[in-house]
């Protein structure tokens, strides 16, 4: 999978290999009330390319992921770059008071390959991918889970699901409803992995123009 891509709100965390662990059952059930806060433009911290990414939250929890164009590449369409977008539907809310993430398996492959490429578990289709989401003031951390961690308690039994490796990695799938998942999410080892994707809020007027335009925002 390209690096780039495997950035979200995912988001999806910038991972060494492509890892991923899904819940059979959305924690978040049915809700879109997005935190007031979060709507806006942040700008993704750990892209190493020289070509920044973005992500856009409208009001309504709609998500796009954006990318300006990397520095010197003279003679590109600029608008062009920009409208590489990829549109996502997260849920996002609160569970005693801890903000919360999550995409649908489709969401998630769609932000790793914008071309629909094959999922890696046509067997098993579907789930959710959660994330955490830390506020501080005008930067944000994405946490994911952590996968090693969510595989051992699977082995062990103390989950139910699934874990199989394959040359890109684990592929986590946690049998929960609702409840159990609810329940899953307060436990502190699950998001200790300690990479997290940063977001720095950006300003209308400091975003590059191709941006500004795609974001509905004055030039």
């Amino acid at each position: 999978m390209k690096p780039l891509r495997m950035l979200l709100l995912a988001l999806v965390l910038p991972l060494a290999a492509c890892d991923e662990t899904r819940f059979t059952a959305d924690p978040l059930g049915e809700a879109r009330a997005c935190e007031p806060g979060l709507a806006g433009t942040w700008r993704i911290e750990d892209d190493g390319d020289g070509a920044p990414e973005y992500v856009h939250l409208e009001p309504d929890c709609n998500l796009r992921l954006l990318r300006a164009a990397p520095g010197g590449e003279g003679g590109l369409d600029l608008d062009a770059i920009a409208r590489r977008t990829v549109a996502l539907s997260p849920s996002i809310g609160r569970i005693d008071g801890t903000l919360y993430l999550s995409l649908t398996d489709e969401d998630f492959h769609r932000a790793a390959d914008d071309e629909g490429g094959d999922t890696g578990h046509p067997e098993a289709s579907g789930g959710f991918h959660v994330y955490r989401i830390e506020l501080r003031g005008e930067s944000a951390q994405l946490r994911g889970v952590d996968h090693r961690a969510v595989a051992h308690a699977l082995i062990d039994g103390k989950l139910n699901g699934q874990v199989r490796k394959d040359d890109e990695g684990l592929k986590n799938l946690v049998q929960v409803d609702e409840a159990a998942g609810r329940a899953l999410l307060r436990e502190r080892w699950l998001f200790r992995r300690d990479q997290p994707l940063r977001l720095q809020r950006v300003r209308a007027e400091d975003l590059p123009p191709g941006i500004r335009r795609q974001v509905g925002a004055q030039p």
